[in-house]
């Protein structure tokens, strides 16, 4: 519990820097479709944070009005940030990753294939598929 209370005082801290803030102007001034957008913020933030639920909170309370206002399903929003949020999660940095290697006996060298085998490349597929699906107006 101590472990994910300071990375969630980490997401807390990282929100209120000024270089979020150029972080914030940079995703909203990408060109690409906003579904696009909410997908690599929302995955850009859960890398900085190391947490999914940070990454989420963070996009969500910073991004959140301004991709209702560009006029965004929020069903698709809510999808597409919840799956993009499980992407980078599990980085040196996450207390997931280091809980579960802490309990498994594992180093970071032994585990980190099978944590990109078995939890980034299939998140980011499915998140991408989303943002696209979205983006194409297939919203279910």
């Amino acid at each position: 519990m101590l472990t994910v209370a300071a990375v969630m005082g980490l997401s807390k801290v990282l929100s209120a820097s000024p270089a979020f803030q150029n972080l914030q102007q940079a995703v909203l001034a990408m060109n690409m479709p906003a579904y696009l957008k909410a997908f690599f913020g929302t995955t850009v933030l859960t890398g900085l944070t190391g947490s999914a639920i940070s990454g989420e909170t963070i996009f969500m309370e910073s991004f959140g009005q301004a991709f209702v206002d560009m006029g965004v399903n929020i069903q698709a929003l809510h999808r597409i940030v919840t799956e993009s949020a499980l992407i980078l999660n599990k980085l040196p940095n996450s207390s997931v990753a280091i809980l579960t290697m802490s309990i498994c006996g594992c180093s970071l060298k032994e585990s980190y294939k099978h944590i990109i085998l078995g939890t980034i490349i299939p998140a980011f597929a499915a998140g991408f598929i989303i943002a696209l699906l979205a983006t194409a107006g297939v919203v279910f």
